[in-house]
């Protein structure tokens, strides 16, 4: 019996729960949103939309390309993820904007700060943030400018000041204007894509990946040096016990990417969506969630991958203090998988 655990629950799901063999998807609605084709081109202009979050104003970050080449030099990167920061939301009738402000001046403050003694050394230079869907509360166009203003694309345009690599969350497809994937699409040519760091290959598959995104990830892998390291990350979980009602959670698509991740050496998925933040396994595969402003478990994610070894740290940006962390050897002679995790953290059967 392998033991997981998670930390909280978001309000209005469920303030602790248990991970079985599901595939959690979004609280609202059940359908994926309207037109799932991918669209290549933005055209802009009726939604209130600002040239910048429309992505006319400044360049993806992304290094993508169709043929990743080999890389020959060491590996080391570090990123950041953190998810469910709801634009627009309001809590206990105050906007949550200023929450997502400390996120953002503690992320902006992290490089060089220590890491927990167990793990050693200092935060490097940190490469981007992963943001893992429900961007905003409603999806509404000013609340997609709110985002494209704080948290940039590039590093140089918003308070943020590192590149920004953002995934569709069912909140995001709300309003009929469809303002945050058309934004999306604008920055970064389609709400799923993929870019090499090194010797990684990081998948972003939108909210989940439904035929085409799986088709489209498949074909992309067979194109992979054997050597390349995966991350992947969308807005739904893989399991947990809200993970149904919904296109992602009641069809067979968490089946359908584990047989596409299959051969493949997945060094990690990360998504949100639970507003909780833990660790489980997916069928033989490490699944991180980061926690959220909105609620209780505010901290997002710190990930370090060396050719040598993967850590994933949670830093708790109210609390200023490392929250847990995960570290484990990417090579045979490696020192052993380490967890450290609260003491009242809970334990689930994965």
């Amino acid at each position: 019996m392998q033991r997981r655990w998670l930390l909280g629950g978001a309000v209005g799901i469920g303030a602790g729960w248990v991970l079985a063999n599901g595939v959690y998807r979004r609280m609202g609605s059940s359908a994926r949103p309207a037109d799932g084709g991918v669209t290549d081109v933005r055209t802009d202009g009726q939604s209130g939309i600002s040239e910048q979050a429309s992505g006319t104003a400044c360049t993806s970050p992304l290094v993508a390309s169709p043929k990743p080449a080999r890389h020959s030099g060491p590996t080391d990167v570090t990123f950041l993820l953190i998810s469910d920061l709801h634009f627009g939301a309001y809590m206990n009738g105050e906007p949550l904007e200023p929450v997502v402000y400390r996120a953002v001046d503690a992320m902006n403050e992290l490089r060089g700060l220590t890491y927990p003694s167990a793990l050693g050394g200092r935060v490097g230079d940190i490469r981007g943030v992963l943001a893992a869907g429900d961007l905003t509360e409603d999806g509404r166009p000013w609340e997609w400018n709110r985002f494209v203003e704080t948290m940039g694309l590039t590093g140089k345009e918003g308070r943020l000041r590192y590149p920004m690599f953002e995934s569709l969350g069912n909140h995001d497809g709300n309003d009929e204007s469809k303002s945050v994937r058309r934004g999306i699409e604008g920055r970064h040519g389609s709400i799923h894509y993929a870019w090499s760091w090194d010797a990684l290959r990081i998948y972003c598959l939108s909210d989940g990946p439904d035929d085409d995104i799986l088709d489209w990830m498949q074909t992309d892998l067979a194109t992979l040096p054997p050597e390349t390291k995966i991350l992947v990350y969308q807005h739904f979980p893989l399991a947990g016990s809200y993970s149904t009602g919904t296109w992602f959670g009641d069809g067979d698509y968490r089946q359908k990417l584990g047989r596409v991740l299959e051969g493949h050496d997945v060094l990690g998925i990360f998504h949100g969506h639970f507003h909780a933040t833990g660790h489980y396994r997916f069928r033989g595969h490490d699944v991180y969630l980061a926690g959220s402003p909105k609620h209780s478990w505010r901290s997002f994610l710190v990930v370090r991958v060396t050719d040598e070894r993967m850590q994933v740290a949670a830093y708790n940006y109210e609390r200023s203090i490392w929250w847990w962390w995960h570290d484990k050897p990417l090579i045979p002679q490696g020192t052993p998988e380490r967890f450290h995790y609260p003491s009242d953290a809970q334990f689930v059967r994965a």
